[in-house]
């Protein structure tokens, strides 16, 4: 059937996971190997914590997203607006731009 919807069992996800866990941590990898399977563990890993999120919560994440400083790349989402100068840049990094530090 082509183009179908493919049932995995739970069993054989688990399995499949615990073999790129393993390939992951396995010193006799290249370090690109290594890299690869843990790549994949993350997208998994990360797909997994969005599903048990709330849409509320989801939405938060994406916009927390938004909000990292581009000087220094730290969360500006917990940021005090009097120290920011932008969404996207703190206030003590633009000084520092400015050589006013």
């Amino acid at each position: 059937m082509s183009g179908g919807i493919t049932r995995i069992a739970p069993e054989s996800i688990i399995s499949e996971l615990s073999n790129w866990s393993l390939e992951a941590g396995s010193g006799y990898n290249d370090g690109w190997t290594r890299q690869h399977y843990q790549n994949q563990l993350d997208r998994i890993f990360s797909h997994i914590d969005k599903m048990r999120m709330s849409k509320e919560e989801r939405e938060i994440a994406e916009e927390k997203a938004k909000w990292v400083c581009t000087e220094c790349e730290k969360s500006t989402f917990e940021t005090d607006h009097d120290y920011l100068v932008s969404p996207t840049m703190h206030l003590g990094c633009q000084l520092k731009l400015d050589g006013n530090d």
